[in-house]
């Protein structure tokens, strides 16, 4: 009789090992899914570090110094003669590219975008035009574009110091 009731005792459904198993699955699948939806670490390379003393020129920040109260006195110099002046002046360097690209055939068929650095002194006249940064890697381009930046004269300024800019051109 003894044996009999040994063998109609059952089992417990979850040993204590399949309960283990399941609590580390568990944690696993909780922690993959959390790394899972956790935003990429930035890249931190040269090109996405700001440097201070340079004022990158586009619309936006134009569009965001203009909600401030009082813009500094960089900025209204910006604003006010820096991006009507290269507004002016743009077909020179937009002939670079299009008298470029009449005569061969570009590799860039969606366009580029080509970022220029100059720095404006205080009369006005602007050193060391450089490219910055170019998704078009044509030096005869680049160097029209060079030298037509050297024609250019904004108005004088009165800060103490040389402001150093970079401007984007598009090129379609």
């Amino acid at each position: 009789m003894i044996h009999a009731q040994a063998a109609q005792e059952e089992k417990p459904f979850f040993s204590i090992q399949l309960v283990l198993v399941l609590l580390a699955a568990a944690a696993i699948s909780g922690g993959v899914t959390y790394y899972l939806k956790q935003q990429p670490p930035a890249k931190t390379t040269n090109a996405t570090k700001k440097n201070p003393n340079v004022i990158p020129l586009r619309p936006e920040p134009l569009k965001e110094w203009k909600k401030k109260s009082r813009l500094t006195t960089e900025q209204a110099y910006v604003a006010k003669h820096v991006f009507p002046y290269i507004a002016k002046n743009q077909k020179p360097i937009k002939d670079c590219y299009f008298g470029y690209k009449g005569k061969q055939k570009l590799p860039v068929k969606t366009g580029a975008r080509v970022t220029v650095q100059f720095t404006v002194h205080n009369d006005g006249h602007i050193s060391k035009p450089g490219i910055f940064r170019s998704q078009m890697k044509i030096k005869g381009v680049h160097d029209c574009i060079l030298k037509s930046m050297k024609a250019w004269k904004f108005s004088s300024h009165r800060l103490d110091k040389p402001l150093t800019m970079q401007y984007p051109f598009f090129f379609r």
